[in-house]
């Protein structure tokens, strides 16, 4: 399934800093995100995510994504279908 130009543009708008505040260096780790219970987590600037292993996390609406940082102040994450975002 393709997803739509505009889910693809949303997520690129949101890992640019669309929406992201100025944070402190305890912020910027994505162990900062909010606990959700069972291995979800959500972000208000990323949203809701699955942390599985080895960096792999499974987005809400994006699906599976690699994250290559444990900090969020400078992210490239890997799509399959997109490649590095």
């Amino acid at each position: 399934m393709t997803r739509s130009f505009e889910s693809r543009f949303l997520l690129l708008f949101l890992l640019a800093g669309g929406v992201t505040p100025a944070l402190s260096d305890a912020e910027n780790s994505w162990d900062s995100a909010e606990d959700l219970g069972s291995g979800w987590h959500n972000f208000s600037w990323f949203g809701s995510y699955y942390e599985a292993s080895d960096n792999w996390i499974y987005h809400q609406y994006h699906g599976w994504l690699y994250r290559s940082s444990e900090n969020t102040d400078s992210i490239w994450l890997y799509d399959q279908e997109f490649g590095w975002l």
